[in-house]
């Protein structure tokens, strides 16, 4: 019995490591994974990091792993940005919907559906394949 819970006991210390590393983001490097007055418990309820100890940075924000993907997804040119949202939309309604917000370029869409992600997975690389071979006449 003292095996298991000395187990248990380990196993939840790995993960909680595991967790902060992926958290330890440096304030600058951090992607918005909220919106502004986010909770601490929204914040974790997305599965994003919550760290209020530095002022005037980002508090809820992606893991070091995810954080550079989600950046992507909302660059690109503000002038082909897709309406997310309408007139007087909040960040925090736009960012609830799962969309971008920026409003740091006057005459664009603020409120933006985000980009396709530019990784490749097998499935998708199979389909391709499948259909390719399918159009030349193959079985």
């Amino acid at each position: 019995m003292k095996h298991i819970i000395l187990c248990t006991h380990f196993f939840l210390m790995v993960l909680g490591f595991g967790q902060a590393q992926e958290c330890a983001v440096a304030p600058a490097d951090r992607v918005d994974c909220g919106y502004p007055t986010i909770t601490e418990a929204d914040c974790k309820a997305k599965s994003c990091c919550f760290d209020s100890s530095i002022i005037n940075v980002i508090w809820c924000f992606y893991t070091a792993s995810e954080g550079p993907l989600k950046k992507l997804e909302c660059s690109g040119d503000p002038y082909k940005r897709k309406d997310c949202g309408f007139p007087g939309i909040t960040e925090k309604q736009c960012k609830q919907n799962g969309c971008c917000f920026d409003p740091s370029i006057v005459g664009v869409k603020w409120c933006y559906t985000r980009t396709a992600s530019t990784t490749t997975t097998p499935a998708a690389t199979t389909t391709e394949a499948t259909t390719t071979t399918k159009g030349k006449g193959y079985a």
